[in-house]
């Protein structure tokens, strides 16, 4: 019993891991795929945005 219940645990602990790792790669591909689509202007407005870069546009 006690072996199925730590593989159980194993499996949810990967469930968890992988699903940050794609949630990381999804921001990271959407924040490339907004840059790559726009011109310099508005990508540095979209990462600004995102809280990327610590300067002001005003």
């Amino acid at each position: 019993m006690p072996e199925s219940r730590s593989s159980f645990e194993r499996g949810i602990y990967l469930k968890k891991k992988i699903a940050i790792a794609l949630g990381l790669i999804l921001i990271v591909a959407v924040v490339i795929g907004a840059v790559i689509k726009s011109n310099s202007d508005s990508s540095i407005l979209i990462l600004h945005g995102l809280g990327f870069g610590g300067f002001d546009l005003y």
